[in-house]
């Protein structure tokens, strides 16, 4: 067989090893790709400019070439306003050809992305504006002269990432492997658009899914350092936490303004997850860089889409008016349920760092009981309304279950196994305690189970292996025909997310 003499320049641009064939190389032929080959590149000594990004290339996505953004043009200065504007036309449509690409290999266009992301993803984490969305995909549907933007771009491909999260329509089309190579592409092209253009509040809503898609996939590291980007860009943009304590005495007023309810749900989203994050790292130790609000702040509202029959289910004139410490009333919207339940795992966080520096006193002990039993009761309201509403709450009760596991197990570790009555009887109360939380994930897995469409609580992997360690510890004890069931019943749910979820 004939070989070129050099790699080819999709192979080049890829990095990747290329067999040469002539007159089309293995790679190119397989996709149906044109396959050219240049010669060797001319050698310059001479030092250029200092330009960060310009050969900045991403790495390969869906078996796909990819072109760099190119963000230079050498002939003029950059300084010049035509240029700067002409850079910024090449960006946006160098960004949307390689989202193109990358919704064609997976046939599905932006409009199906779209519909699936605000029918799933959106209804637990309303951070994008399904009004404001679909004006902006209104200006580009029909192809007209105007690129679209780079912030609708890169939002499409990152609401592409957020629908292959657990529970939420998965494309029966896209494996595993490919889901991580669409991970890769959405991280690499966020990498080229920080080091291209200004920041936009669109990279703030694209990095938190991108570290949500990180936590879900056994990845609380990676997501770790993804949401801290995330939250020193919102800070950056004035949308971090401050946002929420300086609008608490102008509530009324602030939710006329779609665009100021947007920012202050990512606001809250951003806190929430960082604290859900800190979880399943070193709760002992690492205190979150967000501060969380406090009781008397405005909770966040769902954004449903206008054409939703669910948007029945939520009074919002009562949820507008809904703080923090609305626990056991009705009319709170469900990302606001959530807010409240990541407000009490925050709360058990800071028991948790103040029992690792000062042990278990007897205060944060008569702490912990209150705790307890503030989560446990809203743990009672959360399923009571869930049954009245006929709606799921899943994410909310899914997160005091794991506060409850945390509380619980930091106890039952702390204290010695041998001592006073008072340990003995602290420990027993928190293994039962344990217990009631081990029960509530067995009944959710069998739920689950039963209704497999239901969202799935993107901690549900973190409960999993709490629920698994207490059936391990209790089986020593009472090794009895049901716990080995259930045991077995959680380890075969594990290995079906992994095997399902996890690359």
């Amino acid at each position: 067989m004939e070989r070129a003499q050099f790699v080819c320049t999709t192979c080049s641009a890829r990095k990747k090893g290329c067999d040469k064939a002539l007159p089309a190389c293995g790679f190119c032929a397989k996709r149906g790709l044109s396959c050219k080959y240049d010669g060797p590149a001319r050698k310059e000594r001479s030092f250029r400019p200092y330009n960060p990004g310009k050969y900045f290339v991403a790495s390969g996505t869906l078996n796909a070439p990819i072109s760099p953004i190119s963000i230079v043009n050498s002939a003029s200065s950059p300084d010049t306003p035509s240029v700067t504007a002409s850079i910024s036309q090449s960006i946006h449509e160098s960004l949307y050809q390689q989202v193109r690409d990358v919704l064609n290999l997976a046939n599905l266009t932006a409009e199906d992305i779209s519909k699936r992301y605000f029918d799933s993803f959106h209804r637990l984490y309303p951070i994008i504006s399904p009004e404001l969305f679909y004006q902006a995909q209104s200006k580009y549907a029909h192809g007209g002269s105007i690129s679209p933007s780079t912030d609708y771009s890169i939002l499409v491909l990152a609401m592409f990432l957020a629908i292959t999260l657990p529970g939420h329509h998965r494309p029966t089309n896209l494996s595993l492997s490919d889901q991580e190579q669409l991970y890769v592409k959405v991280k690499s092209l966020i990498a080229q658009i920080q080091t291209a253009i200004s920041p936009s509040f669109a990279l703030v809503q694209v990095m938190f899914i991108v570290t949500i898609w990180e936590y879900t996939r056994a990845r609380p590291e990676a997501a770790y350092s993804s949401i801290n980007a995330c939250s020193s860009l919102a800070r950056i943009l004035g949308v971090g936490d401050e946002l929420l304590e300086k609008s608490a005495p102008y509530q009324s007023n602030i939710i006329t303004n779609l665009v100021e309810i947007v920012k202050r749900n990512v606001a809250w989203a951003v806190i929430m997850l960082e604290r859900i994050i800190l979880v399943e790292l070193n709760p002992k130790a690492i205190r979150p860089l967000t501060g969380y609000p406090n009781i008397d702040c405005q909770l966040p509202l769902d954004l449903l889409p206008s054409d939703s029959s669910l948007s029945q289910s939520i009074d919002y004139q009562s949820s507008i008016s809904a703080t923090l410490s609305c626990l056991e009333t009705g009319n709170v919207s469900w990302f606001g349920r959530q807010a409240q339940a990541i407000f009490l795992l925050d709360n058990v966080l800071e028991v948790v760092r103040t029992a690792s520096k000062t042990g278990i006193t007897q205060g944060i002990l008569q702490g912990a009981v209150e705790l307890d039993g503030m989560i446990r009761n809203f743990l009672a309201m959360l399923l009571e309304e869930s049954r009245q509403k006929k709606t799921s709450l899943c994410s909310s009760v899914a997160f005091s279950i794991r506060a409850l596991f945390l509380l619980h197990w930091s106890i039952f570790d702390a204290l010695p196994t041998s001592g006073n009555e008072s340990n003995y009887q602290a420990r027993n109360l928190s293994w039962t305690a344990i217990n009631s939380a081990c029960n509530m994930t067995i009944d959710a897995i069998t739920h689950a189970q039963q209704e497999p469409d239901s969202p799935v609580p993107i901690c549900s992997f973190y409960i999993l292996q709490e629920a698994i360690r207490y059936l391990s510890e209790h089986q020593k004890v009472a090794g009895d025909e049901a716990t080995v069931s259930d045991k077995d019943m959680l380890i075969h749910a594990d290995k079906e997310y992994r095997s399902t979820y996890i690359f």
